[in-house]
């Protein structure tokens, strides 16, 4: 269970480094306020997503807990990290990547730069950090499964 805490320890940091980083983007790089504001509320959903995902297992001392208790908690902790993976991230990653692309293409291409070599900038990083955040998302589903494992086992 400590795995699971860490990993929720990074995305809250992550996101709150974000969201205080965003600002500094608008001012180095032109980026509009609007996408500047998008991103400070999508860090924020993230954020409140994952401390309320993260709750029950705070609520509980998973030590002391009846088993029955502790494994229908990590089943729904389990089953909610999944959805967000398969609905999150279509619906709400993709349209902003793809937000935040355009926006800063139009501002490097009115300095000069090519608008195609910003955005295949920009799916690059956005392939990268999807590789880093599933990899995360993995690491978490399988830590929880084994915790369920561990109690049928019982």
């Amino acid at each position: 269970v400590s795995g699971i805490n860490k990993n929720e320890t990074r995305v809250i940091a992550l996101g709150i480094f974000c969201c205080l980083m965003y600002p500094v983007l608008h001012y180095t790089s032109g980026v509009s306020w609007t996408t500047v504001i998008a991103t400070i509320l999508l860090m924020v959903f993230t954020i409140g997503a994952t401390i309320y995902i993260h709750y029950p297992l705070h609520q509980t001392d998973l030590m002391s807990a009846d088993l029955a208790s502790v494994a229908r908690i990590m089943a729904r902790f389990k089953n909610q990290y999944r959805q967000w993976l398969h609905i999150v991230c279509p619906i709400v990653i993709t349209p902003w990547l793809a937000w935040f692309s355009y926006d800063y293409s139009e501002t490097m291409g009115l300095l000069g730069n090519s608008r195609w070599i910003v955005v295949g900038f920009f799916l690059f990083c956005g392939f990268i950090g999807f590789l880093i955040g599933y990899f995360w998302h993995r690491k978490t589903v399988n830590l929880a499964q084994d915790v369920i494992r561990q109690i049928e086992d019982k």
